[in-house]
């Protein structure tokens, strides 16, 4: 069967074993890599290295129990990072190159996972928290709108320099994406970076 997910990424929770384990296993037998987690470290970074084994798909295993809020909120700020990461990498070495706006709406969905976390982090009471992510995610596309607005103007006037693409778009796009992978490890692999 060809589901179309070649060079795809895969979430799987409770991965280690049984149905979660056997949707990781035919995900990577699709070509999609994975990012899978269950509560048991070492059986999770043992079925990683057998699912990269068996199908040589990109696996990685991080411990995360999705009952416990500091975990939820690891995975979401870890996904966070990594669609900051494909989307600098994208920049420098195009892979998607239609259809873009389908990937910028799964990132903002994953962004907007993150903004609910914070704010529900804040003790808002239940009822108002719709209400309140709305109108956070109001603000920041008003800010967001805002950037644009004044960055915009100033690229369409500066791409037609010879130092465009070399210094801002891929210069600026490669920062961006060691500052992002640096984010990523730290929170998916919980390494601290000092």
């Amino acid at each position: 069967m060809n589901l179309g997910l070649k060079n795809k990424i895969a979430l799987v929770t409770a991965a280690s074993r049984g149905l979660g384990r056997a949707v990781a296993e035919e995900l990577a037998a699709e070509g999609a890599s994975l990012i899978i987690c269950s509560r048991k470290t070492g059986a999770i970074e043992r079925v990683a290295v057998e699912i990269n084994g068996t199908t040589g798909a990109q696996v990685l295993g991080v411990a995360a129990d999705v009952a416990n809020p500091v975990d939820v909120a690891r995975l979401v700020e870890s996904g966070i990072a990594l669609s900051v990461l494909l989307a600098a990498l994208n920049n420098v070495w195009p892979q998607v190159t239609r259809r873009t706006w389908i990937l910028a709406f799964a990132f903002g969905l994953v962004h907007g996972f993150g903004f609910a976390s914070v704010l529900n982090d804040l003790g808002l009471p239940r009822d108002a928290l719709a209400v309140s992510l709305a109108g956070f995610n109001v603000g920041v596309e008003l800010g967001q709108l805002g950037v644009v607005l004044v960055v915009v103007p100033l690229i369409f006037v500066l791409r037609e320099r010879r130092m465009y693409r070399p210094a801002i778009l891929v210069g600026g796009s490669t920062a961006i994406a060691v500052v992002a992978a640096a984010w990523f490890v730290q929170r998916a692999l919980g390494f601290g970076l000092s």
